[in-house]
């Protein structure tokens, strides 16, 4: 193992830095699965594609805001 690799298998030992990891892989996990409830949600109320659409939409637009002035 080179240097680099060795000081990375290091911090991932790292009890904080673990939690931190495992803690953002559950944070990004719940999302999608709320993202998905919500467009089902939506789609068995309404039937409509559009308003799946319009959901999808509403998630995406403002990281895009936030994106384009970075």
């Amino acid at each position: 193992m080179s240097a680099r690799q060795n000081g990375a298998m290091r911090l991932l030992r790292d009890r904080d830095v673990s939690r931190l990891l495992g803690a953002q892989l559950l944070s990004t996990l719940t999302f999608g699965v709320v993202a998905a409830a919500l467009g089902w949600q939506a789609y068995e109320r309404t039937g409509s594609a559009l308003t799946l659409g319009f959901i999808g939409l509403a998630e995406f637009l403002p990281a895009l805001l936030f994106a384009l002035p970075a």
